[in-house]
């Protein structure tokens, strides 16, 4: 599952997100991205160095909108718990 649908994913479960939406998209396909290079890298410091780069996306986002990174932990630690309680739920998300 890729970054983009897990966008989705969290978009359906809790409705309408108070942060920009935009913003989680654009901070969605920085990851995803980041992920993608790390993935396809061959080289150990290729990996290494995507993988510091996912970093500084992910302490960049929580630095420029801290409000929105809480939200969004809050978020998918509501979907875990819910999907732990029930995976059925998670998966009606999709249809």
């Amino acid at each position: 599952m890729n970054i983009l649908a897990i966008l989705s994913l969290i978009w359906r479960h809790k409705g309408f997100l108070f942060f920009n939406f935009f913003t989680l998209k654009s901070f969605a396909t920085q990851l995803n991205n980041n992920i993608n290079n790390l993935k396809d890298s061959q080289e150990i410091s290729q990996k290494v160095h995507y993988s510091f780069e996912t970093l500084e996306t992910i302490l960049e986002f929580k630095k420029k909108n801290p409000k929105e990174f809480e939200e969004l932990l809050d978020t998918l630690e509501s979907l875990l718990n819910d999907y732990k309680k029930d995976p059925d739920s998670i998966h009606n998300l999709f249809k």
